[in-house]
């Protein structure tokens, strides 16, 4: 449990981080500043790691990705919501075993 808080945590941190140099902040310092939880232990590594030059390009590519993401997120939402939907719909009786042909009688042929 504890590790998908702290991968939470950190999904949530990235994706502030993300969102503010989509929308221009280009700070390292005010970047890294995002990070919630353990991650804030590593502001000095954050600092470096989000230093560079982001340009127009890669803010377009940025947001591709990122509207990609949500668009799948959605996508899951809906497929958990129809998988709930089904499993909560009350159980049909199992349907009956198709008949069986008759035996087949035995040959009076000779051969």
């Amino acid at each position: 449990m504890m590790e998908n808080l702290s991968a939470l945590t950190m999904v949530v941190s990235a994706r502030a981080m993300l969102d503010a140099i989509l929308a221009g902040e280009g700070d390292a310092a005010v970047l890294a500043d995002l990070a919630q939880g353990r991650l804030r232990a590593k502001r000095a590594l954050l600092e470096q790691a989000l230093s560079g030059r982001v340009r127009a390009h890669h803010r377009f590519l940025l947001a591709e990705h990122l509207t990609q993401l949500d668009d799948l997120e959605a996508q899951i939402g809906r497929f958990d919501a129809r998988i709930s939907a089904y499993l909560d719909e009350p159980s049909a009786p199992p349907a009956a075993a198709p008949p069986q042909p008759p035996p087949r009688r035995p040959s009076t042929r000779r051969r």
